[in-house]
């Protein structure tokens, strides 16, 4: 918000900023794909900006040649996509297995993702 704020002169409307911002966040995800996923034709879109028509409007005029649609179209709410990646990382940690893609992310090697902590307080007993 500081940055924001220092880009001010403070006669803007709410809805001119509200604009420049969505443009902003609309090119910045363009380039992204057209940086890291060349040739990507279809972009599924999740999580509360999902809900976000003009968003969705101007990231297919960004992208044109690609489908762009939310993660409802593949059976997976959009609205619930976050919740289930941390339960599938949970559950990778719980069976002491990698969750990282060091292809994707430059890890040098595969990773046990989060720890377990059992409770080793026993019932009625104060924890530390």
């Amino acid at each position: 918000m500081t940055w924001l704020r220092n880009q001010l002169h403070g006669d803007e409307t709410a809805a001119d900023v509200q604009a420049t911002l969505l443009e902003l966040t609309c090119r910045t995800i363009a380039l992204s794909i057209q940086q890291y996923c060349v040739g990507a034709t279809e972009i599924y879109l999740c999580g509360g900006g999902a809900h976000n028509q003009t968003l969705r409007n101007r990231l297919a005029t960004l992208l044109p040649g690609s489908s762009v649609q939310t993660t409802d179209v593949l059976g997976v709410d959009g609205d619930y996509l976050e919740a289930i990646a941390f339960a599938w990382l949970a559950q990778q940690t719980l069976h002491g297995k990698p969750a990282n893609l060091p292809l994707v992310t430059g890890a040098k090697h595969p990773c046990i993702l989060g720890a377990i902590y059992p409770n080793k307080c026993k019932r009625g007993a104060e924890r530390p």
